[in-house]
């Protein structure tokens, strides 16, 4: 009977290692709790900022179709008068002259429109998202490449 016992320092270290054990293990869970936490608050404020972002994406992509017509619109002008300059010269030679720098002007405003559409196209969609789709790896990545591009 006497042998089926453990000792009594046998048996009080078998209790500082349950203890042990315990303790570590409660640790680990805290910390690992305690992380998902912090990672779900950050994921969750740029759902709620996600929104704004889309919102400041639209309006950069306005102001900078605004700007980009007002510049091609001041360099037509330019050109205009530079070519009512030549057309005293040469009058064949101005009309010519006009129509390419037209066609450059026209050019450059549909390449500039298109692009500042695309990046609104690219808002509105990324604002329709729902937090359940934003949970793939790729579109994630765009949301935080559109916080980045705003905050730089």
């Amino acid at each position: 009977m006497e042998t089926d016992r453990p000792s009594e320092k046998g048996f009080q270290t078998a209790c500082y290692r349950i203890v042990t054990d315990r303790l570590i293990s409660t640790i680990l869970n805290r910390n690992k709790l305690t992380m998902i936490k912090t990672k779900r608050n950050a994921e969750a404020l740029l759902f709620e900022n996600d929104a704004l972002q889309n919102y400041l994406l639209a309006a950069d992509a306005a102001a900078s179709a605004a700007a980009s017509a007002a510049a091609s619109a001041a360099v037509s002008a330019a050109d205009a008068a530079a070519s009512a300059a030549d057309a005293a010269a040469s009058p064949a030679e101005a009309a010519s002259v006009a129509a390419d720098a037209a066609a450059v002007d026209a050019a450059d405003a549909a390449s500039v429109t298109a692009v500042d559409a695309a990046l609104v196209a690219e808002a509105a969609a990324s604002a329709g998202l729902s937090p359940q789709a934003v949970k793939n790896k790729d579109i994630r990545a765009a949301a935080k490449r559109d916080f980045f591009i705003l905050n730089t």
